[in-house]
């Protein structure tokens, strides 16, 4: 997978927290995404917490909110790419000898020098 499509699918997946969270609270069931005593909503989205109580019905509340789903878009993005290149270079390390393989250095976002 490319880091592009890395990226975009990190993103796609963190818009189901704060679409799901905000469905709910526009039916006033506010933060109540929880299972035992672990509120999942500040789990799946540590940015909730910027949410202003306006956040559907004012100018400021509404920039607020897209800022915040912002922020962890690119969180989310920034952990899949951090994933795939700490897999990829797993993938590379010679077991034996605990060194990188020189079979695919492009991978690496950086140059490896024995």
């Amino acid at each position: 997978m490319t880091r592009t499509k890395t990226s975009i699918v990190g993103a796609a997946i963190e818009l189901v927290a704060p679409v799901f969270v905000l469905t709910l609270l526009a039916f006033g069931l506010g933060f109540g995404v929880a299972v035992g005593d672990v509120n999942l909503t500040g789990i799946l989205w540590p940015t909730s917490v910027m949410l202003l109580v306006g956040w559907n019905r004012t100018i400021t509340g509404m920039a607020t909110t897209l800022f915040s789903i912002l922020i962890n878009c690119v969180l989310y993005a920034s952990v899949a790419l951090l994933l795939r290149v700490m897999i990829l270079w797993s993938n590379q390390v010679d077991r034996d000898s605990g060194t990188a393989s020189r079979s695919h250095p492009q991978i690496l976002p950086f140059r490896y020098r024995h």
